[in-house]
């Protein structure tokens, strides 16, 4: 191939590639491209592009272009750009960005008491209930841990092993709200089974008392359903 072919083929493969950013895979293709080129504001603006494409196919791949920005604002030192993007990446809930948000604030002496606690302010209103609670048990900021399982009750699962030490009473009655709760939606064997089995795990995260007082509210409440007195009676031996 001679020069003007190449030349010829590299803009013919520019121009489609300009042409069809709208596309994941050619908007990757793209940025790749002024990576190699060393050209990071093209790169930057690509990323953004991708975090704004409006195409519905697409909007799953969203927080791919925001890691691929951090990566861009990384190679060129942008200790700003850096900060920023690794706050939104924690915010859309990538945890592991906690610690780099936390040392790019350092680096700049703005990581204190006010900053961590506007941060977690942020958190509350802007990451899903799941990542928010994940994030205060990683922090080991168990007060507000626990109200956030006052009002997420399902999340108590996950949690209750590491609170109820601090927290018994509380751990207990988000455990017995939720657990009524399943059980008033049950109907049938099998999903009796599986309210006796959170019991059961209503007593191994340290309520083992609780557990059987609950189990005796349930089999005087739903007395009249054969099976579900027979799965509560097991369970209630279980706890023996």
């Amino acid at each position: 191939m001679n020069t003007r072919q190449k030349l010829d083929d590299d803009e013919a493969a520019s121009e489609f590639i300009n042409e069809n950013l709208h596309l994941p895979e050619i908007r990757e293709m793209a940025l790749d491209r002024a990576i190699s080129a060393g050209d990071h504001a093209r790169a930057e603006q690509l990323c953004l592009g991708g975090l704004t494409e409006q195409d519905p196919r697409y909007r799953y791949r969203e927080p791919k272009w925001r890691h691929r920005l951090f990566s861009v604002h990384e190679m060129t030192g942008n200790i700003p750009k850096m900060t920023q993007t690794a706050r939104e990446l924690l915010l859309d809930g990538d945890l592991d960005y906690f610690d780099i948000y936390k040392g790019l604030l350092e680096k700049q002496d703005a990581w204190n008491r006010e900053a961590y606690a506007e941060l977690l302010d942020a958190a509350r209103t802007s990451m899903y209930d799941s990542s928010y609670m994940r994030l205060l048990s990683q922090e080991k900021e168990y007060a507000l841990l626990m109200e956030q399982l006052q009002l997420h009750e399902y999340g108590i699962y996950e949690y209750a092993q590491e609170l109820v030490g601090q927290y018994r009473s509380e751990v207990a009655d988000v455990f017995t709200r939720q657990i009524t709760k399943e059980a008033e939606r049950v109907n049938k064997r099998s999903a009796y089974r599986h309210v006796c089995e959170s019991i059961q795990k209503f007593a191994k995260a340290g309520c083992p008392e609780e557990a059987k007082g609950l189990i005796d509210e349930l089999l005087l409440e739903y007395a009249i359903r054969p099976a579900f007195v027979d799965e509560l009676r097991q369970a209630r031996q279980r706890l023996k």
